[in-house]
């Protein structure tokens, strides 16, 4: 396993750099209620961008343990036209990936009108202080650490899916 990989499962998996385990989607130790979600989970749909793969089988297993629908992709490039085919209504998005990073990935997809209002959650090593300006910079609806513990993980993600759904359900345009 590459130093790149260790470390991306490192911080999702909750191991230090030595550690000998890998507790992938533990539930143990803090692990999220999903009890206590009231986010319509089973209709909810997630795109999943980040080109570390550790990253995208620990958070497809995390999601997809709480009820959510899950694509997966590896790469930026492509990703207007998964949009436009898969209809998601969250996209979790990782801002360091080589040929296109997330934060102008978000832009495009914010830009392109036909693809609708998708919330778009930044994902990064970054520390929060540093992923604050980048949500305002993309319009993004939140951010989350991939430092965080898994029961912070989804809190968070549950807080920010069910503030985007309330949104987007509340403005929509009311049929006759």
């Amino acid at each position: 396993m590459g130093k790149r990989a260790r470390t991306g499962c490192a911080l999702l998996c909750g191991m230090n750099e030595g550690s000998p385990q890998l507790r992938v989607g533990s539930r143990r130790g803090g692990g999220y209620d999903q009890s206590t979600s009231r986010v319509a989970t089973s209709s909810t749909k997630v795109l999943v961008i980040d080109d570390d793969p550790i990253v995208l089988e620990v958070v497809r297993e995390r999601l997809e343990g709480a009820g959510f629908v899950v694509v997966v992709r590896d790469e930026p490039l492509g990703t207007t036209n998964v949009v436009r085919d898969e209809r998601p209504d969250i996209v979790l998005l990782d801002i360091m990936m080589p040929a296109l990073n997330g934060e102008r990935l978000a832009a495009l997809l914010r830009s392109n009108r036909s693809l609708g209002n998708i919330g778009i959650i930044l994902h990064s090593s970054k520390a929060p202080l540093e992923l604050a300006p980048l949500v305002e910079q993309t319009g993004a609806i939140g951010a989350i650490s991939k430092s965080e513990s898994e029961g912070e993980f989804m809190r968070r993600f549950h807080e920010l899916v069910r503030g985007h759904l309330e949104h987007t359900s509340s403005s929509a345009p009311r049929k006759a």
